[in-house]
């Protein structure tokens, strides 16, 4: 099999709350925020590792980090445009 080109290609944007009041314009304003959340050992992990974050709380599932988004835990949290609307669709539970 030959591939010809990509078959998709997907972004990945720091999301927050709507109202957080965070102004965030590059990598070094999110340095500054309390708390990262990304997913342990996936590809916006490793890069904001690499880039020298102290400020990155990990979990596993890839909704958690949303949750504690959601539950302002964690200020911001990187997600793949393809990804989010996937996880916006899914209810919150709070248990």
């Amino acid at each position: 099999m030959k591939w010809v080109g990509p078959i998709i290609s997907s972004g990945v944007y720091f999301y927050q709350k709507r109202n957080s009041g965070l102004s965030l314009a590059d990598l070094e304003d999110l340095k500054r925020v309390r708390n990262v959340g990304a997913v342990l050992g996936n590809a916006e992990h490793t890069y904001l590792d690499s880039q020298g974050f102290t400020n990155l709380s990990t979990d596993k599932p890839q909704l958690q980090s949303l949750k504690m988004l959601s539950y302002g835990r964690v200020d911001v949290a990187p997600m793949s445009e393809l990804v989010m609307p996937f996880w916006q669709s899914q209810p919150i539970s709070t248990q």
